[in-house]
């Protein structure tokens, strides 16, 4: 028996390949078929039969194989159950450009709404029998039900970034902690020594603790101690911390900051309050285009957006034609960037 990753390929191919023929066209002969899918004659009349089978192809004694019905649809779909529509645009496309290459269907579900509605939607799609589920999940919503109910479904799945609470399953994601603290550690080979962190914006609460986390381990990794009067990350916090850029002797020499956005809003205030920035280094995460927006240079961590969406796509297509494939944790590195500030005028 032919193994199923190189069968379901095989098939997936051959589909693609019957579509660029007419209804009563003869198919090559099964050693030109072959030689052109790059694969056995036992593998391919395997393939062969089932599309005999589903009454695409008929088998004619001594004539060879004929297209019966042109089929126009992909049969194989799968689901992208996704939290953050915006966010994960490149992932998206990437995540559909990759199913379509291995001939696949792809299909996007705004996962959002209350946890109701949420259960709902989750539901929906598993009642759908799709060959494979990626999922983004609310990160205020991972302890749904249905999340335990879909692993159990038997469907393949793959989470990105974070595993619904008391579930397994694989997983995908980038580093964001590694991200920060990498961070850390350029600002302080360049001459940094007091290095503040700073969030203001709707961050995800997840991320933003393992952003926390990895701007202490930086410090750590730099035999750099934390300061209280340097961590803002609440509402309360944000006069105080403004106020310490006020004189020379107490502004730290670098900000953190959880994402772009947060440090184009710090740095909007600052100047508004009249700060000297001019030697005061800023770092943001997730490399927006808004970033180039933000009048100070910035040091900005570009996560992988469009390889966790091939990736994502190559790991479920894994899964889904390898039914004994074992569930896998893999985090995709990222990249530390340079903004460039637009030209004014």
């Amino acid at each position: 028996m032919a193994r199923r990753t190189t069968y379901h390929t095989l098939l997936g191919r051959l589909e693609k390949r019957l579509f660029s023929l007419e209804e009563g066209a003869l198919l090559p002969s099964e050693q030109s078929l072959a030689d052109e899918l790059h694969t056995s004659k036992p593998t391919l009349r395997i393939a062969l039969a089932e599309l005999a089978e589903r009454g695409v192809i008929r088998k004619i004694n001594g004539v060879g194989s004929m297209v019966v019905r042109k089929d126009r649809t992909l049969s194989r779909e799968i689901v992208f159950l996704c939290h953050d529509i915006r966010f994960f645009a490149e992932t998206l496309e990437a995540f559909g450009g990759q199913c379509a290459e291995n001939n696949y269907f792809s299909s996007i579900v705004s996962l959002h709404g209350d946890s109701l509605s949420q259960e709902r939607i989750i539901d929906t799609a598993a009642k759908r029998k799709p060959s494979g589920i990626l999922v983004y999940a609310d990160p205020r919503h991972l302890e749904l039900n249905a999340y335990t109910r879909l692993v159990s479904s038997g469907i393949p799945l793959v989470f990105l970034m974070r595993l619904p609470k008391n579930t397994e399953g694989s997983l995908l994601a980038f580093d964001n902690a590694a991200g920060i603290a990498g961070l850390v550690g350029k600002l302080y080979r360049s001459g940094c020594k007091r290095i503040a962190l700073y969030g203001d914006a709707d961050v995800n609460p997840l991320a933003a603790a393992e952003r926390t986390n990895g701007y202490l381990e930086g410090l750590r990794k730099c035999r750099l101690r934390p300061k209280k009067k340097y961590i803002c990350r609440s509402a309360k916090d944000r006069d105080t911390f403004a106020a310490l850029f006020r004189k020379k002797k107490t502004a730290p020499d670098a900000v953190c900051c959880l994402n772009d956005v947060c440090a184009g809003n710090l740095i909007a205030r600052l100047t508004k309050d009249g700060a000297d920035l001019s030697e005061i280094r800023f770092s943001g995460f997730d490399n927006l285009p808004l970033a180039r927006f933000i009048p100070q240079p910035l040091w900005t961590v570009h996560p992988p957006m469009r390889k966790l969406g091939t990736e994502a796509a190559r790991m479920l297509i894994r899964s889904i034609e390898n039914p004994g494939f074992r569930p896998v944790c893999q985090k995709l590195p990222v990249e530390i960037r340079r903004t460039k500030p637009f030209a004014k005028g």
